[in-house]
C-alpha cells in the first residue's frame, strides 16, 4: 500500500515513530528517534511518500519538496531525500517504485527537474 502526506496534512502517531524509527537505523549518527519524530509532526514543508506492508508497517520512505531555487532555464524543480527501504525488504523494487511515484508527483505539479540528493555510498542505486 502507498501512503502520501500532503502538506499540512499529519500522519498519526504511529506511522510519525514507525517513520523515526526508519530513519533512526538508516543513518543512527544524524537524530534520535526522538528529535526525528518531533521534525516529522511539525514539518509542513513537504510530502512523504511511503510504502506500507501488508501488516500496516512503514517499509520505505522518500521526502519529497519543492527546491526553492529554480533552474538556470527558469524552470522549478524538485528534490527527493531521505530515501530509505527497510533492510529486510531491499532488493525488491521498493526504492524504484518510490522514485516511480516521485517522479509522477513531480511531473504532476509541473515541475520541470527532479533531484534526487543521496549520500555517496548510495548513488550505485540511483
Amino acid at each position: 500500500m502507498i501512503l502520501k502526506r500532503e502538506e499540512h496534512a499529519s500522519w498519526p502517531q504511529n506511522i510519525i515513530f514507525q517513520i523515526a524509527t526508519l530513519l533512526y537505523e538508516a543513518w543512527p549518527e544524524h537524530r534520535t528517534i526522538v528529535q526525528r519524530q518531533r521534525d516529522i509532526a511539525n514539518t509542513n514543508c513537504c510530502d512523504r511518500l511511503l510504502i506500507l506492508s501488508d501488516e500496516g508497517k512503514v517499509i520505505a520512505h522518500l521526502r519529497l519538496e519543492q527546491s526553492k531555487i529554480s533552474n538556470c532555464d527558469g524552470a522549478s524543480a524538485g528534490i527527493a531525500t531521505s530515501i530509505v527501504v527497510n533492510q529486510d525488504k531491499r532488493g525488491q523494487g521498493l526504492g524504484r517504485r518510490l522514485l516511480s511515484l516521485a517522479e509522477k508527483e513531480s511531473e504532476h505539479r509541473g515541475w520541470g527537474y527532479l533531484y534526487v540528493e543521496a549520500i555517496p555510498s548510495a548513488i550505485q542505486f540511483y
